[in-house]
Order: structure tokens, then sequence, then C-alpha cells
């Protein structure tokens, strides 16, 4: 199953991403994204988590979004693809692998 974050800068899980990860097919609202007490569940055949288990889970997907920074900064670091067919062609595959391999030493996946 993917879950898709919640739309904001950083991707990073909130309270409905965990929600919508323990209870993907029921239907709720949030009314304050930060606060668990605003949750109505309108799910009649599937019980409401409860705060402990969202919380749970909101810190399980935190700590996979976090694992995953370094892709992330690399992503942002890389040249165009563009720019790696040109380095290719005019410095060869060690020229680009030298280019790659710094930003992949930059930001090391740990």
């Amino acid at each position: 199953m993917t879950i898709k974050f919640a739309e904001h800068e950083d991707n990073t899980p909130e309270l409905v991403d965990a929600i919508k990860a323990l209870k993907p097919n029921s239907s709720f609202v949030l009314r304050d994204s930060y606060d668990f007490s605003t949750l109505i569940w309108n799910d009649s055949e599937n019980s409401a988590p409860t705060e402990s288990e969202v919380n749970a889970k909101l810190t399980e997907l935190t700590t996979a979004h976090n694992a995953k920074d370094y892709r992330r900064q690399r992503a942002e670091e890389y040249p165009t693809l563009e720019a790696q067919l040109d380095d290719l062609y005019h410095n060869g595959i060690d020229g680009w692998k030298t280019t790659i391999k710094a930003v992949k030493d930059k930001y090391p996946k740990e």
C-alpha cells in the first residue's frame, strides 16, 4: 500500500496520514491537522483509531520519511539529465561518475 503524505512544504507526515494508514478505507474529518481531538469519525463499519495508535503510526511514518532525506537532498543537487548527458559526452563515464559521486558523498545513505 502506498501512502500519499499531506500536501505541505516538505511532505512530512501529519496526523491525517497516520489515520489514513491505519484505516485506509474509512471516512473521517480532521478539523485541525495537529489536534487529534478534532477528529470526526464518519465510518459506521470500522472503529476509529485511538490517539495512541495514531501517534505510534505517525512516529513510524515520520521515521520512514526522515530515513529518506538523503534522496530528497540528492535529487535537488544532481545536475539535470541534459547536463549529465553533456558531462558524459565531454568527460566520459569516469567524469560523469565523479560528478555524481560528489553528490552521493555529500548526502550519504547513513
